[in-house]
Parts: C-alpha cells; structure tokens; sequence
C-alpha cells in the first residue's frame, strides 16, 4: 500500500477470500495488515460479502479479520496477524549481512533497532 505496491483480492478454497501483494519491484510479500484492513472494507463495502467475520488467505497463513460497521459501512478493520518473530531463523539480509538486531545513531542520540517478522 503507500502508493508502492499492489493488493490483489481472489478467490480462496481454504478462506472468503485470497490476498495477493506485490512491491514496487515485482516482489510478492506474505502478508500486509494495512492492505488486509483495506481489502476488508472493500469486499464489505461493495457487497462482496455481508458478514462481519471474514477469512483471508495470504502467503503466511489463513488471517481473520473483524469488520466493524456503522450505517452498513466498515468504520474499522481488525486483523489478527499472529504473534510477531524474533526468532534466529527468520533474519534479515541486508546489504551489511544478515543481521537480527543493530544499533543506530540519529542526531547525536542511539537507538536499537530490531527487525521483526510477522
């Protein structure tokens, strides 16, 4: 989403509907709680669906998200994106390697930053 990316919607056999996301450079990403919430209140909107609980399935998993209505409008989307990984086996590759946890200096001031997968 942010105008770098496209969110196609499909039909599933395993959920309501399928999620496909793709980056600016042609790459497909598992899974976006942004475009998730969007494409929720797409399908609710434009009457692809009348329920309020629905199955999306993307490249990490079956998501459901809640759709919270007012006047028949989804005012709010929430999805249940799993517990977040810090484990060692889901690192980064970054241009300096692969790398888990790193410290950066903005301003004069440190910050830790971790990479985190969900």
């Amino acid at each position: 989403m942010g105008s770098d990316g496209l969110a196609l919607i499909g039909k599933s056999a395993k959920a309501d509907f399928s999620m496909h996301i793709f980056n600016a450079d042609g790459s497909e990403v598992m899974m976006c709680g942004n475009a998730s919430r969007c494409i929720g209140k797409y399908v609710y909107d434009n009457k692809l669906t009348q329920k309020k609980a629905i199955t999306q399935e993307t490249l990490s998993g079956i998501k459901v998200l809640k759709l919270h209505t007012e006047n028949e409008l989804v005012e709010e989307v929430t999805v249940d994106m799993d517990l977040p990984l810090l484990a060692n086996s889901r690192q980064i590759n970054t241009p300096d390697g692969k790398m888990l946890a790193k410290t950066i200096t903005v301003d004069g001031k440190e910050y830790k930053r971790t990479f985190v997968c969900m």
